[in-house]
Formats: structure tokens, C-alpha cells, sequence
């Protein structure tokens, strides 16, 4: 019974964040670039082809079908909002929680901007966790690269994935964050050394995201340390609440090099996603689901952060325009 009722809610919710994403308009920074090149692929071909083959496979199939670029944004949102809500469906103890989450944190409305990055994060959502739960691991690295060929940002997930399978002493989680700390300040040798081996991403060296950025920053460390401070029954807790703990503690670092290139808000994106898992399993298993004075203090922040993202249209939401032209 509590299935079926569980079904009800999840099938509302999908239809209406489906429509409102796959039917968008001029909705997002990066909508008419998308567009573009749909359009234009037939002429030109699609600059993804090298190196993210599944987001090529998808706009080459889509166009010998039909030539309007909605349908692109059809697809891509189909995909992101079933797999995140069937990760959020299947693995969080509390579904409204997951779905507030979701869109609190503003995951939903960053996938008008970063399409195929959050095509990629979906399939590592639901897939990726699938075989964390069930604890295999070469599993979730086979999900992992196949995230990567819809965005091939998702390869830097691998190291951080295995690193975060087990629950660390709190000597460990200072020590990261101090070398994060002095990589910070010593920013500029870092930032030559990546791109001068990371092919692809140079492009990204003249963006910063302080604002979104310094925001989940905040965000993520509140809720590693509510989470951290539960730490006799996490040790206990299923293999998902540790993996979770761990990518929302790794996103943090990446969250505040995200004030010097935009990159790094891109893979820690990936990383804090699985705060959508971490919240509502802690608050089932350490209080029966009851909310406490600490975990609605840090849902008020998530709140009043979207408010104001919205407010301010993050990710170029507005203005916004639905279309049905495609039906017609």
C-alpha cells in the first residue's frame, strides 16, 4: 500500500517538472546554443563527437527524425527527470524530502543550462546508486563511464567514488580540507597545471561562479557536519549513507575553488547531488524521521537560497515560455 501511494505522488510530480523542462523555451543560458547546434548538425556535425559520443549518438538520431531542436530538449529532460526521480523514488527514505532537494538546491533548474553534464549526473544518480546499495563496485564504475560519454566530466567521479566507500576518522576529513585550503591560495600553479593537461576545459579559464557557488559551499558543509556528528550510527548505517557522506564532504573544496573557474562547480555538482540521499536516510535512521531543530535550520538555508537564485534568475531561468508547437 505505501508503494502504490508512494507511485501516486511520483507520477504528478514527474509529468509536471517534465513538461515544464521539456517544453521550456529560450529557458536557460545555454538554450539557444543547444538549438544552434541541432540545427546546424547536419552541416557542420557536433563539436562532442571526439569525446562525449552519447550526446552526439543523441542529437544525430533525434535530427534524421525531425529537424525542430524542441525535440532535443524533449528527450534530455525526459531522461534527467526519470532517472533523478527514480533515484529519489527508490533510495531516499522520505520522497517529498528528495523531490525538495532536488529543486531546493536548484540540481533541477541548473539542468536547462547544463544539458548534457546533467544527463550524465542522472544516469550516476539512479544507475551509480543502484550498485552502490547492492555493493557492487565495478558496477558503479561501469555507470560512471557511461556517464562519461554524455559528459566526460564524469570520469573525475572514479577517484572520489572509491574514496568514499568507507568512513574516515575526523583527523583524515581535516587534513583534506588544509590541503584544499593551500592548493586554494596557491591557485594560480594549479590552474596551469590543469589546463595544460586537461583537453577540453580550457575554454572554462576565464569563468568563475562565486555566488551559486559560495552558496552550496555552505550548504554542503552544514549538512556534512550535521551528518558527521551522527557518526556512531552512520558507521552502522548502509554502504549508500557513507558514499553519500563522503561525495557531499569532497564537494566542498570544489564548491570553493568554483570562486576562481566554473569548472569545478561542474564536478562538484556531481559530487553534491548525493546530498538528495544523504539528508533524508540521516534524518530516518538517527530520528525515526522526526525533524530536529538542526536539520530544519539547514533546510531553511536550502530555501531561502533557492528564493533567492530564483530571484535572481540563476541558470537564466526566465524569462520563461512553454511551447506545444512540436505536437502540432
Amino acid at each position: 500500500m505505501k508503494i502504490k501511494i508512494k507511485a501516486l505522488y511520483f507520477i504528478p510530480i514527474f509529468i509536471l517538472l517534465f513538461l515544464i523542462s521539456g517544453l521550456r523555451v529560450g529557458s536557460g543560458t545555454d538554450y539557444y546554443n543547444y538549438a544552434s547546434a541541432y540545427l546546424l548538425f547536419n552541416e557542420t556535425g557536433s563539436m562532442w563527437q571526439n569525446y562525449e559520443p552519447a550526446s552526439f549518438a543523441i542529437i544525430k538520431v533525434l535530427s534524421y527524425f525531425n529537424s525542430d531542436p524542441q525535440v532535443f530538449f524533449i528527450v534530455t529532460s525526459f531522461f534527467v527527470c526519470a532517472f533523478f526521480l527514480s533515484g529519489i523514488y527508490s533510495y531516499c527514505a522520505n520522497f517529498a524530502l528528495g523531490v525538495f532537494l532536488f529543486i531546493g538546491m536548484y540540481f533541477y533548474f541548473e539542468s536547462f543550462n547544463l544539458v548534457r553534464q546533467y544527463v550524465s549526473m542522472a544516469v550516476i544518480f539512479y544507475f551509480g546508486t543502484k550498485y552502490i546499495v547492492e555493493e557492487k563496485k565495478n558496477f558503479v564504475i561501469a555507470s560512471i563511464l557511461l556517464a562519461s560519454l554524455f559528459h566526460f566530466s564524469a570520469l573525475f567521479v572514479v577517484p572520489f567514488y572509491l574514496l568514499s566507500r568507507k568512513l574516515y576518522r575526523r583527523f583524515f576529513y581535516c587534513v583534506f580540507l588544509a590541503a584544499s585550503l593551500v592548493m586554494f591560495f596557491l591557485y594560480p600553479w594549479v590552474e596551469g597545471f590543469l589546463f595544460r593537461y586537461l583537453l577540453g576545459y580550457s575554454s572554462y579559464a576565464e569563468y568563475s561562479r562565486p555566488g551559486s557557488a559560495y552558496a552550496l559551499l555552505i550548504i554542503s558543509s552544514l549538512m556534512f557536519l550535521y551528518a558527521i556528528s551522527k557518526r556512531k550510527i552512520i558507521r552502522n548505517s548502509q554502504p549508500l549513507v557513507v558514499v553519500s557522506l563522503n561525495m557531499v564532504f569532497f564537494s566542498i573544496p570544489f564548491f570553493l575553488f568554483s570562486s576562481h573557474n566554473i569548472m569545478f562547480y561542474r564536478v562538484g555538482a556531481f559530487l553534491a547531488m548525493f546530498s538528495i540521499y544523504l539528508m533524508p536516510n540521516i534524518i530516518q535512521q538517527t530520528h525515526k524521521g522526526v525533524l530536529n531543530a538542526g536539520f530544519l535550520t539547514i533546510m531553511s538555508i536550502v530555501l531561502l537560497n533557492f528564493m533567492y537564485r530564483l530571484y535572481n534568475n540563476g541558470a537564466g531561468v526566465f524569462p520563461y515560455s512553454m511551447s506545444f508547437d512540436i505536437f502540432i
